[in-house]
This record gives structure tokens, sequence and C-alpha cells, in this order.
């Protein structure tokens, strides 16, 4: 059944193309193999830079390299400066055998620890940032990329209109402010990935 009052999109109201609203660095070309939204993988690329990064923080064991807990904190100190925050941390420990049915806390909330002998394989390892990928925390792979000194290469931006005001019948739009960038967001004069969306409005008398 149609809306008596359907609220209508600020921007219906100017003249002028709307401007994009996100402006970011192109990372999905980079990082993903197939369909971005129907099961997603990592690229070829990604898993190979994966395999460099966990073999520099990996240990030497008798026959193999692996991650044990201390590989693990440091990795996750150097993208996260801190111990038991981000999604990467919940993920790792899950990977590493951490069970939400055995570790609760006192207020029976689970408690998300890294177990003290498990082990991250490379698998686990990919894994972590599989499911970054799924949750669509592209940029925030990147960031990690970086932090473990292996940036991403430059391929252009991309921009997309995801920012949306709108408005009922009872106001009227009267000034529309855009706001423009062209160099991928946060920079220098932009703190965000997200570019506000700004207008102002009369009540209908």
């Amino acid at each position: 059944m149609p809306l008596e009052n359907p609220l209508a999109d600020v921007m219906d109201s100017i003249d002028r193309p709307p401007p994009p609203t996100l402006v970011v660095p192109e990372l999905i070309s980079i990082m993903v193999k197939g369909s971005v939204y129907e099961n997603a993988r990592l690229s070829d690329d990604m898993i190979n830079r994966l395999t460099r990064i966990y073999s520099r923080f990996a240990t030497q064991t008798s026959d193999t390299k692996v991650m044990n807990l201390q590989d693990v904190e440091r990795w996750l100190i150097m993208i996260n400066r801190q111990l038991g925050r981000g999604s990467e941390y919940r993920e790792a420990a899950r990977q590493m055998g951490w069970k939400e049915e055995t570790a609760r806390g006192e207020d029976g909330k689970p408690r998300i620890e890294l177990p003290a002998n498990g082990l991250l394989s490379l698998e686990g390892f990919i894994n972590v940032y599989q499911a970054e990928l799924r949750q669509g925390k592209f940029w925030g792979i990147a960031y990690d990329m970086a932090a473990l000194e292996e940036p991403l290469p430059d391929v252009g931006v991309f921009q997309a209109r995801f920012d949306r005001m709108y408005c009922s019948e009872a106001v009227e739009p009267t000034a529309v402010m855009d706001f423009l960038c062209t160099e991928p967001c946060p920079n220098g004069k932009q703190p965000s990935d997200h570019l506000p969306v700004a207008a102002a409005f009369t009540i209908k008398s």
C-alpha cells in the first residue's frame, strides 16, 4: 500500500546532478576475485600478500611455520594498537579455537579471548581477512595492509552517492549545499570517507 505522504529526496529539488558522497580509493578490483556481492573471495594478489605477511610473523617449528599466541598478539597490536579490539581480534580467536559456549564472563556474556595454547594457521590467517571482506570492510583491509608493510597500489578513485537527505511534504528545501572532492577521502581537508549532505528548509504554511 503506497504511503500517503512519501518522503522526497532533497536533491530532486535542484536542477543539477547530485554529487558523490563517497570518494575513496578504488579497492574492489584489487581485493576481490569474482562477484563482490555473491560469495566474494580474496583475489590471488591478496592471498599472496597475506601469505608473505604470515611468513614474517610466524615462528619456525620443526617442520613448518605457524603463528603462536605471541605472534598473533604482535600482529594484532600492529594493526589495532592494542589487544582486545577490532573484528580481526574476534575472528582470530575463533580461528585459534575459541568457542562462545565455553568462554563466558561472570555476567554470562561471551568473553572473547585468544586461546593461550592456540595456533593460527596460514588458512586461519587468510580466513580472518576473508571474513573482513565479506563484511565489506575494504578500507579496513587496506589500512591493515599498509600497517603491515604491504600497501595496495593506487588504481584510481571510487565515487558513488551513498548518503541522502529526505524531507516530507510539510517542508520545502530552500538551499542545498554540495561538498565536492576529487581525491580519496579521508585526506587533509576531509576527515571522513563520506562527504557531508546539507540543506536548508522552510515550513510550509
